[in-house]
């Protein structure tokens, strides 16, 4: 959530490192005011103004210029900005961030800011369609001097597709049409979906006062310049397309404004070479398919913690400090250079890491900050025994997951770990403090004993999948097998060995009954993995035509035969006495993976 903090902080930094401004943000104010500033010679104005007041004045008018990226937002940074209106009902106002704008004869080219914007649209229309509320028609449009002018305007492109294939549909009253090609109807109808699940929408009254809000208690910072070739410097847009500075291009500036010409060019060396081992880490690994992720990792590696403000402030810090430009992208360079060694699959396996089998079962996690962090500090410091290191840290990690808790139980232990090895202090203190946190909270009883539960739930972010690959890369020999993807084409789909619909097939009538079947069809014994091509071609055959397919003699020849499904292949028939015991072969296997080293 944005907080008032962020948003001084935001300002002060942002202001700060472009041509030497000096401004101090002084207060942000409860109404509405102007705090006028001027830098050499020329003036921007940051007003604070709630939504109501930011879209019904009669000169607010918002354009996307045409260098502006479009709109791409997901479905999720939607849901998260509704629900954090949501939870701020209870306490007061809510800070949604700033915009920076260039003002224009009339109203405004938007430089930064556009997916608030157009997601605060999303959200007014949708309660407009529902409930013609008239003051939230004037958040949308101006029709009272003769003419029809939408309040946020997207780039030319998409402007009539905007106005006259969604707007002017919902003002009609009418659905947008779902089969068009239109972005902004297609975001609408998931909008309109997370509102009503989060129990926004449908009543009445609680619509009213969730708007309401919005309009009145949710609030953020206009910050404006008439001039655009300042605002191009003051608000860091960058060539012909106007493309935003991302944080670590705001680093980038943070640190070069600092330097004379002869270290400038050692700088932007450094800085190359750092953009050239992204691109290698982002073909290995999606997740780091941008340069403002390095940087992030590395503020928690420099600061030993969870960084508490907008990732560039970490690095302004640094120079407030006084810690020299050259040195800080140096230590960012050798920090990258170990998370490289950290993914690149011949590093693992000539130097760090011996076995892959430890290090694949990783990127199942939902959260990948710590352990890139821990690990690749480890590297960084040439910590003495990663291996073992990596294999407490699968440990913890997965049996906190299995156990039913999230990300959140083990940040307080990352870091304390993340300072240990930054430090280079024994492993058996780690191993020490690890184990501790499992005893106490009792991480490996409850593990197992949901293990022996039923595994196949259809929720986020359920272990099952994670599961039965851990098995799967342990039943190969010191020579590895390729990592097995998460998801896409070469993602293997998880097969009910005793099908869901087994009711329908004479064969398994004959093996199961019904008691038995409800009550071991969803169990660990009763999950294996098979190629995804597969999946739907099998999934309700009986025993004999899927051990088939298991072995790899029958269907796509192309398809990946696992090795968890040797135990299976080797059986006459699937009935409850074998799935007991392969339920106990992969509890098992999974006590010894997940055992301390």
């Amino acid at each position: 959530m944005y907080n008032i903090t962020i948003a001084k902080s935001h300002l002060r930094y942002l202001f700060n490192n472009y041509n030497k401004i000096e401004f101090k943000y002084t207060k942000i104010y409860k109404k509405s005011s102007t705090l006028s500033r001027m830098v050499n010679g020329e003036s921007f104005k940051p007003d604070k103004l709630t939504v109501r007041e930011l879209l019904t004045n009669s000169y607010n008018f918002y354009t996307i210029p045409e260098y502006q990226r479009p709109f791409k937002w997901k479905r999720e940074q939607i849901e998260q900005i509704i629900q954090d209106m949501k939870e701020s009902m209870d306490t007061g106002e809510y800070f949604i961030g700033s915009i920076i704008l260039i003002k224009k004869p009339e109203g405004f080219d938007v430089i930064d800011g556009q997916q608030r914007l157009t997601t605060l649209t999303l959200i007014l229309s949708a309660f407009y369609h529902k409930y013609k509320a008239n003051e939230l028609k004037k958040c949308l449009v101006d029709d009272d001097k003769n003419r029809f002018r939408i309040k946020i305007a997207p780039r030319v492109e998409q402007r009539n597709e905007f106005q006259e294939g969604f707007l002017r549909d919902i003002l009609d009253g009418k659905e947008p049409n779902p089969n068009k090609l239109n972005i902004f109807s297609n975001y609408y109808y998931i909008t309109k979906e997370l509102l009503s699940e989060n129990d926004l929408y449908d009543d009445e009254d609680k619509a009213k006062a969730y708007y309401d809000y919005i309009l009145d208690n949710v609030s953020l910072i206009r910050i404006y310049t008439e001039t655009e070739g300042f605002a191009v410097k003051l608000f860091y847009v960058m060539n012909t397309r106007g493309t935003s500075l991302s944080n670590d291009e705001v680093i980038k500036v943070i640190l070069y404004d600092k330097l004379n010409d002869r270290d400038r060019e050692t700088f932007m060396g450094s800085w190359r070479a750092i953009e050239n081992v992204q691109k290698q880490l982002s073909d290995l690994w999606d997740s780091l398919n941008n340069l403002e992720r390095i940087f992030t990792l590395y503020s928690y590696y420099y600061l030993g913690e969870n960084p508490r403000t907008i990732v560039y402030d970490t690095y302004a810090k640094m120079i407030t400090k006084g810690e020299k430009p050259l040195v800080i992208i140096d230590k960012v360079k050798q920090f990258t250079d170990s998370l490289l060694e950290l993914h690149r699959e011949h590093s693992r396996v000539d130097r760090y890491i011996k076995d892959d089998r430890v290090v694949y079962p990783f990127y199942y996690l939902y959260d990948s900050v710590y352990w890139q962090v821990i690990l690749a500090t480890a590297i960084n410091v040439d910590y003495s025994n990663v291996s073992d290191l990596a294999q407490e840290l699968l440990r913890l990690y997965y049996l906190n997951w299995i156990s039913g808790h999230n990300s959140a139980n083990i940040k307080d232990i990352s870091i304390k770990v993340l300072k240990l090895v930054k430090d280079n202090k024994p492993l058996s203190q780690i191993i020490s403090l690890a184990e501790e946190k499992i005893r106490n909270e009792d991480l490996e009883r409850q593990a197992f004993e949901n293990l022996n539960k039923d595994v196949y739930v259809d929720k986020p972010k359920n272990w099952l999948r994670a599961v039965l690959r851990l098995i799967e890369y342990d039943l190969y020999d010191d020579s590895g097998t390729g990592y097995i993807e998460q998801v896409g084409e070469d993602s293997p789909s998880i097969d009910h060995i005793l099908p869901e619909a087994w009711r329908s097939v004479h064969y398994w009538t004959e093996q199961w009954n019904e008691s038995d079947a409800n009550q071991f069809l969803y169990k660990l014994g009763n999950m294996t993995l098979i190629s995804s091509s597969k999946n739907d071609k099998i999934s309700n055959h009986d025993f004999k035509s899927k051990k088939r397919h298991y072995e790899g003699t029958i269907g796509d020849s192309k398809a990946t035969r696992y090795k968890i499904n040797d135990y299976i292949t080797k059986l006459q028939n699937w009935n409850l006495e074998n799935l007991q015991k392969r339920q106990e072969w992969m509890i098992d296997r999974l006590k010894n993976i997940l055992k301390s080293p």
